[in-house]
């Protein structure tokens, strides 16, 4: 039997798909090789625990130590193939990657705010946020205006945060705008108002501390406005805050394109804001 005869696209289309499915099948068995050695991994540091779901791209464990939680993988995918195709290559890197369970099974306990007081911290995320939660999970947060945006409260540790739940505010023995207060007083101490000046009086600036608070930072930027003041902010990423003089044609399609993720978890990509005394709303048209 010979090869039919098809037209030469009909052949580049043929090989383009095969190409893809070789391609598909690879990244499949790459992404499992990733977490049968994560999974290797956690079950050397916490031989109890237990696999409560396991996909492409996450992972809940049970255990004593650390109680529930879930492991999202897509950066550790990405860490991964930055370093190699072997089990060695990946081994420090999915240490790495673990380093912020381990915190937090050494963390584990009631909160007191004597202890953790100074490590509360606000944290803005995107709505669709709450919606990724088990049903089960309540953690504190407020609406941030229409920006899409809410904020939440996080206890901050070296290589990993906490969300707070609200059962927490007994322990902590806070109200819920005694706990925001703390932590927004928590997060000046790590603010540089300078950014906000300069953009106020014309200079795009770029905020990146690379400790996955930078996003967040935005909540401060009214308070250190000029009474008639105004800035655009973008905050793609967590990992990024840009403030930018507000276009002056009211075009503010420039500023969207450069919305874009650099890196750290998306926050609000392609959608500019606009920031006065007043506080948060999203750009004209956005």
């Amino acid at each position: 039997m010979g090869f039919p005869d098809l037209p030469w696209w009909a052949w580049a289309a043929a090989a383009a798909a095969v190409l893809a499915g070789l391609v598909g099948l690879a990244r499949t068995a790459f992404r499992r090789a990733v977490r049968r050695e994560l999974l290797a991994e956690l079950r050397r540091a916490y031989p109890e625990a237990r696999i409560a779901e396991e996909t492409d791209a996450r992972i809940v464990l049970r255990s004593r130590s650390f109680g529930e939680v879930g492991i999202r993988l897509a950066n550790l995918y990405v860490q991964c193939a930055r370093v190699g195709s072997t089990p060695a290559a990946r081994e420090p890197v999915i240490r790495m990657f673990l380093a912020g369970l381990h915190e937090r099974a050494a963390d584990l306990g009631p909160l007191r705010l004597d202890r953790h007081g100074h490590r509360l911290l606000p944290r803005v995320v995107p709505e669709s946020f709450l919606g990724s939660l088990p049903a089960e999970a309540s953690i504190l947060h407020r609406p941030l205006g229409g920006t899409g945006l809410v904020v939440t409260y996080v206890v901050d540790g070296p290589h990993s945060v906490a969300y707070v739940a609200r059962r927490q505010l007994s322990e902590l023995g806070l109200t819920e705008d005694q706990l925001h207060d703390r932590a927004m007083r928590n997060l000046e101490a790590i603010f540089q108002p300078a950014a906000v000046w300069r953009a106020a009086a014309g200079t795009a600036v770029a905020v990146q501390n690379a400790d996955s608070h930078d996003a967040t930072r935005m909540l401060l930027v009214p308070d250190h406005l000029p009474a008639a003041g105004e800035v655009a902010v973008l905050v793609p990423d967590s990992d990024t805050l840009v403030l930018a003089p507000v276009p002056g044609d009211g075009d503010w399609r420039p500023l969207a394109r450069a919305c874009v993720p650099n890196g750290g978890k998306a926050v609000l990509p392609g959608i500019p804001l606009r920031a006065t005394r007043a506080g948060f709303a999203r750009a004209p048209g956005f």
